[in-house]
């Protein structure tokens, strides 16, 4: 075979070799964009599930008591932390049970039974 022959035959290897790498470039675009779209549809999907039951938050309950049925709850504060329990906490300054008052990190965070 000639050398013109063989440089011949290497170039068209080399053509091929590169439009082999252009298709799985494509194929992996391709494949990237797929995958995305199929997330952003999970995505729906699972946005849409959050909405098959409705819950109601604590907060949402406090509030609709203190604007709809005018419960004060400054005033509930003032019977939770009396100037007793106040003195007491910053007495001790840590957690725990204060006369049914639960304290953690300097909050009241609960009021526990009788």
């Amino acid at each position: 075979m000639a050398k013109d022959d063989l440089q011949k035959e290497i170039d068209e290897m080399i053509s091929l070799r590169n439009e082999k790498r252009d298709i799985i470039d494509r194929t992996k675009q391709e494949v990237a964009a797929l995958s995305k779209m199929i997330s952003d549809k999970y995505k729906k999907l699972e946005h849409k599930k959050r909405y098959e039951t409705i819950q109601v938050s604590d907060h949402a309950i406090i509030r609709w008591m203190e604007r709809s049925e005018g419960v004060n709850f400054d005033a509930i504060r003032k019977e939770i932390l009396t100037d007793r329990i106040l003195k007491n906490i910053l007495e001790i300054r840590d957690d725990g049970i204060y006369e049914r008052r639960v304290v953690k990190n300097g909050v009241i965070v609960t009021v526990l039974d009788l």
